[in-house]
């Protein structure tokens, strides 16, 4: 059986976040304009008018992760790459190097492999595909290419997708198979927080001319954007120190505030 017809393209996503779906695509045909996967849609109740997408309805949202479960058993695919509805892709995909990396990941008995290399892998193999070791933290990550029968398998019913990819690194961390694409295949602007635009990335989406609906989400601003990028910030000081100091610095507070 081909490559492609083992991979199944899902974007993640539910009804309060339809507004996002004509831009989204928008942007995905125009820059993956010659993919050849089948092209899924997750939402609750609502459809997405485009031929070139089937949408697959998980129902009452009750949790995160039930509502992915149900929607991840309706794809007919024994892999899924899993994107999300607010981040536009922004750049041609290369879809030979996409399916060379693919097919290394195959010949490797991946059970996931990220979008891109962050965080950073522990060691690069053919294709310049990183891997992430036994342990590592996040290494589980809602987006990127997925085994479909491991996610089933490491969900668990009630999860945010938070809980998701803290627990579920912790649940798959001695596990090999764990593995992040090379830089550069997928570029993309994460456009939306907590169902705000980001200032920045609104404008660029609007120069891009994509069809942006203003009416049903506020822009970020004030102390709620402020806060928004110290955690970036934050964030991308933390990852400059190695995940193995920083489970072990996790560790030893552990020890000294939460034993008795």
């Amino acid at each position: 059986m081909e490559n492609k017809n083992n991979l199944a393209i899902l974007v993640l996503s539910c009804d309060k976040y339809s507004d996002l779906w004509v831009p989204f695509f928008e942007c995905f045909f125009r820059f993956w304009s010659d993919c050849e996967y089948p092209v899924y849609l997750g939402a609750n109740k609502q459809n997405f008018g485009d031929k070139r997408v089937r949408t697959i309805l998980s129902g009452e949202d009750q949790d995160w992760s039930s509502s992915v479960r149900k929607i991840i058993e309706q794809i007919d695919a024994e892999y899924v790459f899993i994107i999300l509805e607010d981040l536009f892709l922004v750049k041609n995909v290369d879809s030979v190097k996409f399916q060379e990396c693919f097919r290394v990941l195959l010949e490797n008995d991946f059970y996931h492999c990220h979008i891109d290399q962050r965080p950073k892998p522990d060691s690069v193999i053919e294709q310049g595909i990183g891997v992430y070791a036994k342990g590592m933290p996040y290494r589980v990550n809602v987006l990127g290419l997925w085994k479909k029968s491991y996610l089933l398998e490491l969900l668990l019913d009630g999860e945010s997708p938070w809980n998701f990819e803290i627990m579920g690194s912790y649940r798959s961390s001695y596990a090999d198979g764990f593995y992040c694409l090379p830089a550069g295949i997928f570029e993309t602007i994460n456009t939306v927080e907590k169902g705000k635009w980001f200032p920045n990335k609104l404008k660029i989406a609007q120069k891009m001319g994509l069809k942006i609906d203003m009416s049903n989400r506020k822009v970020l601003s004030g102390a709620h954007l402020a806060k928004s990028r110290l955690q970036i910030v934050i964030v991308k000081l933390i990852v400059l120190i190695p995940w193995r100091t920083r489970v072990k610095i996790m560790n030893m507070l552990r020890r000294l505030f939460f034993t008795y």
